[in-house]
């Protein structure tokens, strides 16, 4: 009895795919404006391959949003399963974020304006309430300053993950030094003091 790729759970569609949204989020996050063929070529596929996993370029970027979504809610389970302290697990999130910085810019674009953006029904609602509490829980135990509203270490958390993506792609830091950076940007501004 022959046994299709699908029935031993190798769907070359499924991978296909994948891989295309893997191609698409290294491409763009060098040039965000990469024809449909040029992101084809990255994924080492035609372009009427492309189109026939994805018939709209917005199609692909919205693919490309959850997979970056996804990602980020891993990195942030990451942190919850190898760190049990809040801080650390902030750390956590923070230096993984900018160690895997190929395309977490994207993630950041993806959700419009500040005008149009709404943190509790965007894609990535689920990691912002996370890293929410995680802010609220340091707050209230005395580590993150009182003086401080909730949104701007919220938005403060996001702002360093972004600046440090900016200097990894300009190659104006070195990339060893980006995640102590970022750790001590933030945590510099926003804790009572200074952790390790």
């Amino acid at each position: 009895m022959v046994h299709s790729r699908i029935e031993r759970g190798r769907c070359p569609l499924a991978n296909t795919a994948d891989r295309i949204v893997q191609a698409a989020v290294t491409c763009l996050a060098h040039n965000p404006k990469a024809t449909l063929t040029e992101l084809a070529e990255s994924a080492g596929v035609s372009r009427m391959t492309l189109h026939r996993h994805f018939k709209t370029r917005e199609l692909l970027l919205e693919a490309v949003q959850h997979h970056l979504v996804t990602k980020t809610l891993a990195i942030v389970a990451e942190a919850a399963a190898g760190d049990a302290d809040p801080r650390d697990q902030l750390r956590h999130i923070i230096e993984a974020c900018v160690r895997r910085q190929n395309g977490f810019h994207l993630l950041m674009q993806g959700a419009g304006s500040h005008e149009d953006h709404d943190r509790d029904t965007c894609p990535f609602a689920e990691m912002n309430r996370r890293i929410l509490t995680l802010i609220e829980t340091l707050q209230a135990r005395g580590d993150i300053r009182p003086d401080l509203p909730v949104d701007w270490v919220f938005h403060s958390f996001d702002g360093v993950i972004y600046v440090a993506w900016e200097c990894l792609q300009r190659g104006t830091v070195a990339p060893r030094d980006v995640p102590r950076l970022a750790w001590e940007t933030f945590s510099g501004g926003v804790f009572t003091h200074t952790p390790d």
